[in-house]
């Protein structure tokens, strides 16, 4: 298996950003980083993909082998431990449930946008004002 080294140094920078972000919006915040393995579907190539943590939320940054760069997505916390409490195994958390969001190219807007998300809590029952 080939270790792409590509992809690798984009989800490293990616991920980096993404904290950086985070401590630009509050340099107080605990940002964990972890890194792991990844593999292409075929699993010919590897790579590191990468979660980021908080107290208030959790990002993972995966490669993309096709695009040789990486992209993030918000991992939703709250489904996933509902499921386990409903009695789905993590396998089946990840395989059924939705628990990803939208995959986000790494860009200035995204970057922002993910470090804000990993350090303000976001009131999703207060209404918008138009």
């Amino acid at each position: 298996m080939k270790l792409n080294e590509t992809v690798v140094d984009a989800v490293k920078a990616y991920a980096n950003d993404i904290v950086q972000s985070a401590k630009a919006y509050n340099i107080d915040t605990d940002v964990d980083v972890d890194f792991d393995d990844a593999f292409n579907t075929e699993e010919t190539e590897s790579a590191t993909a990468a979660v980021i943590t908080s107290k208030l939320g959790v990002v993972m940054v995966f490669p993309d082998f096709v695009k040789k760069s990486a992209c993030a997505s918000i991992y939703n916390i709250g489904l996933a431990k509902w499921m386990i409490a409903e009695g789905f195994s993590e396998e089946q958390v990840h395989e059924e449930g939705k628990v990803f969001g939208a995959t986000m190219p790494h860009n200035k807007k995204n970057v922002e946008t993910l470090g804000y998300y990993l350090t303000h809590k976001i009131d999703h029952t207060k209404k918008l004002k138009a």
